[in-house]
């Protein structure tokens, strides 16, 4: 191995070191982290493109229908938290950002809305066997 090889390898595995210890200890990583928050929730909501139900279900389950009518058009709902207010403004998937429904500015921050988000939405629960085909 000639030397300009050991110092890539060498630095190569400072650099794998430097992110383990970054990824374990970094702000950003730490259990609560905003970004932790924004990434997971305890329910998946969707909306049925047919006929408008909001319902959601545990987190360990993915609709293919409609609870209510049965079709397969149900799409995912996301927060849009808005960049003025802090309010959380949920919708179909899909749009990258949506006017907040308190203040009208730019709702753009995306987050996984939560079982009781979704409940204060307007959204009922379900449980797996209402949902899967």
């Amino acid at each position: 191995m000639n030397h300009a090889s050991r110092i890539g390898a060498r630095s190569l595995i400072l650099a794998a070191l430097l992110c383990l210890v970054v990824g374990v200890t970094g702000p950003g990583c730490r259990k609560g982290g905003t970004a932790q928050q924004a990434s997971t929730s305890d329910a998946n909501g969707y909306v049925c493109a047919k006929c408008q139900t909001k319902f959601y279900v545990p987190d360990d389950v993915f609709a293919d229908k409609c609870p209510s009518c049965g079709a397969m058009e149900v799409v995912e709902v996301i927060g849009f938290v808005c960049d003025s207010c802090g309010n959380l403004n949920l919708a179909p998937k899909g749009p990258e950002a949506v006017p907040c429904a308190k203040c009208g500015a730019r709702a753009g921050s995306k987050k996984l809305p939560r079982a009781d988000e979704l409940a204060d939405w307007g959204a009922v629960k379900k449980s797996a066997a209402d949902v899967r085909e």
